[in-house]
Parts: structure tokens; C-alpha cells; sequence
């Protein structure tokens, strides 16, 4: 336990990520070693129960989300500045004690998620007894999602997608009734990660 405990460790670090806090199952796995510890590892045993049990809490997740869209508009025959966004987060979701707490975050540094652990922490311990709780989710499991597309957004040239657009908005433009009209074409790309 305590060798693949470090290797999870070494994992994360070339990751980039802190490592998880141990589980239910491996926190009794160091309680037997406690007991009789392997000849040196006394100090790691400690700082293991000291450093990385979380405090009250059943399990725990983070999810990581770096979103990226571009947006082109044509407006009543006009062409409008394209817009872009980049957008990251966390989501931190805490099961303890039969509660259920989330908090979002786009503080990323440890302390941020720390503190978003926390109120997750507190929301959960709020709520304990008074909501339906889901089990955590399987992090065993990965996969890919990527929506049916007609044409790729790389494959459109600017051009391409401004002809588009005002073939749409010029279809629209069909009675003086109608005031507004607009026609937008947008990419989104969203990577998630469940840790």
C-alpha cells in the first residue's frame, strides 16, 4: 500500500496535480501497518494519517474544466467583431456523513482549492440527512465525447464562414416586420477531467 501510495504520488506530480487523499480502504490498510509497522517507514505512516486522511469526509472529487469557444455573428448584413472566450474551473464535490456539498471555483492554486474543498466540506455536512445522495462516480473510467458535426470549423475559412452567415441573416430578411435578425456560427471545445 504504502509503495503504490508513493507511485500515486510520483503520478500526480508529473501531472501537475496534488496527489489524492487516501480512501476509506487505504486509510484502514495504514491503520494495520500502524500496528506494526515495516522497519523504516514509521515517519511516512504518520505523515500519511497526518497529512493525507480527509478530515470527516467520505470521498471526495475535482473536476477540472478548460473551455475554449469562438463565436462569428452577422447582424441585420453586418459582420460583428468574432468573439472568443477561454474559460477554466474546478468543481469540487464532497460526500460526508451522508450529505453532499458542491462548490465551483476558478482559483486553481492550492490554496483555492483548498478553500473550495472546505465549503464543499461544510455544504455536505449541512445537508447530511436532509438530501438524496448519489455514490461517487468511478474514476476506473474514461472516455471521449465529440458532438456529429456537418462540416469541421477548421475546414471553413473565415470567408467561408461569413458567406454562410450572411446567406443566413439574407434568408431571414423576408417582411419589414422583422426588426432583428441575426445569424451566429460558434466552436466550443470543453476538456474535463475527473480527479
Amino acid at each position: 500500500m504504502l509503495e503504490a501510495y508513493r507511485q500515486h504520488v510520483e503520478e500526480r506530480a508529473a501531472e501537475g496535480v496534488v496527489p489524492k487523499p487516501l480512501n476509506a480502504e487505504q486509510v484502514n490498510e495504514l491503520v494495520e501497518l500502524l500496528k506494526n509497522p515495516p522497519a523504516g517507514e514509521e515517519a511516512f505512516i504518520v505523515d500519511l494519517l497526518e497529512n493525507r486522511v480527509p478530515a470527516g469526509v467520505d470521498e471526495a472529487t475535482v473536476r477540472v474544466v478548460d473551455e475554449e469557444a469562438e463565436w462569428l455573428t452577422v447582424r441585420q448584413g453586418v459582420v460583428e467583431p468574432p468573439h472568443s472566450t477561454f474559460d477554466r474551473g474546478a468543481m469540487v464535490t464532497v460526500w460526508a456523513g451522508g450529505g453532499l456539498g458542491h462548490v465551483a471555483t476558478a482559483d486553481l492554486s492550492d490554496e483555492g482549492l483548498r478553500a473550495a474543498a472546505e465549503r464543499a466540506t461544510e455544504w455536505a455536512r449541512r445537508t447530511a440527512g436532509y438530501t438524496v445522495v448519489a455514490a461517487p462516480p468511478s474514476l476506473s473510467r474514461s472516455g471521449t465525447y465529440a458532438s456529429p458535426v456537418e462540416r469541421s470549423w477548421r475546414e471553413l475559412g473565415l470567408a467561408d464562414r461569413i458567406e454562410l452567415l450572411r446567406a443566413a441573416d439574407g434568408q431571414m430578411d423576408v417582411d419589414d416586420r422583422i426588426v432583428e435578425r441575426r445569424a451566429a456560427l460558434g466552436r466550443r471545445s470543453v476538456r474535463s477531467v475527473l480527479l
